[in-house]
Parts: structure tokens; C-alpha cells; sequence
């Protein structure tokens, strides 16, 4: 039963992750691109940011933890397949570097190129080119990231069928 709780809460953090980054593509940003007020743009930013730092980066520690705790508790499952099925243990390095991946994606965009932004909008003296240059830099990242955390998805969906990735012994 505890198992199942860890791997419930690995789930709830996986939904809430990618949940949040799908809304904020899909919703957040379209509405703040509709608001004309600059300072009031600005003003939902650094709200919305420091909201979703907490959720964001809480989510992001469960997965890695129950994560970590999941592969500890199937060491065993895990040592048979590795030894027997080449394909799966290839998909679950895979997708190791893809979590890898996204947490330094995230730690860039929220503790690099998102503040810099912020301090240049709040200055006010950064030029138009900064800004353009800064803002496409943390759509970039975040694309990037919700590519990778898509492709997670699709790692840990190969993983779970067993005709794909075990190899009949």
C-alpha cells in the first residue's frame, strides 16, 4: 500500500507539472499579451512567477523524490530487465537525461533569464532589442522544456507497455 501511495504522488506531481506549464502556454500568456496596460502586464508577471515558483518547483521535488523512491523500491524488477532487455533499460536513461534536462531548464529560466527580464522591465532602461532578445530567450526555454517534459511522457508511456519493451524470454 505504501507503494502505491509514493507512485500516487509521483502521479499528482507529474499532472500538476505539466499541467501548469499547458495552462500557462494556453492561457496565462495569451492573457497577458491581451492586457495593453504595460505596467499592469508587468505587475500579473511578478505575481503569477512568484505563485508559480512554489508550485512549480514543489511539484518538480516530488517527482524527482517519489522518483528516486520508486526505482529504490523495484531495484530488483529493475536489475532483471537491464540484464535481459536492452530497449528498456536504453528508454529509461533516456528519459533520466530528459528530467535531468528539464530541471536545468527550469533552474535557468526561473533563476537566470526570468529575473533578468524583470530587473530590465522594472529599471526601465533596458532597450527595446534587450527586452525582445530576453523575452525570446525565456519562450525558448520554456518550449524547450515542455518539449522535453512531452517527451518524458512518452518515455514513461514505452516503459509501461510490456509488449514494446520487454523482449520475450
Amino acid at each position: 500500500m505504501g507503494q502505491s501511495i509514493v507512485f500516487w504522488i509521483h502521479l499528482l506531481a507529474a499532472s500538476t507539472w505539466v499541467g501548469s506549464q499547458v495552462f500557462m502556454f494556453a492561457a496565462v500568456v495569451p492573457a497577458l499579451r491581451a492586457l495593453g496596460d504595460e505596467a499592469a502586464r508587468h505587475r500579473a508577471v511578478v505575481v503569477l512567477n512568484r505563485r508559480f515558483a512554489w508550485l512549480g518547483w514543489g511539484a518538480l521535488a516530488l517527482l524527482v523524490l517519489t522518483g528516486i523512491d520508486n526505482v529504490i523500491q523495484r531495484q530488483h524488477d529493475y536489475d532483471i530487465v537491464f540484464d535481459y532487455d536492452f530497449r528498456y533499460a536504453w528508454i529509461f536513461v533516456v528519459k533520466l537525461v530528459l528530467v535531468a534536462a528539464v530541471i536545468a531548464l527550469t533552474a535557468i529560466h526561473s533563476y537566470i533569464v526570468g529575473p533578468r527580464l524583470l530587473a530590465l522591465q522594472e529599471s526601465g532602461q533596458a532597450g527595446a532589442a534587450e527586452l525582445s532578445r530576453l523575452r525570446r530567450l525565456s519562450i525558448q526555454l520554456s518550449v524547450l522544456n515542455l518539449l522535453a517534459v512531452v517527451a518524458i511522457l512518452f518515455a514513461v508511456t514505452l516503459l509501461q507497455n510490456f509488449e514494446f519493451s520487454f523482449e520475450r524470454i
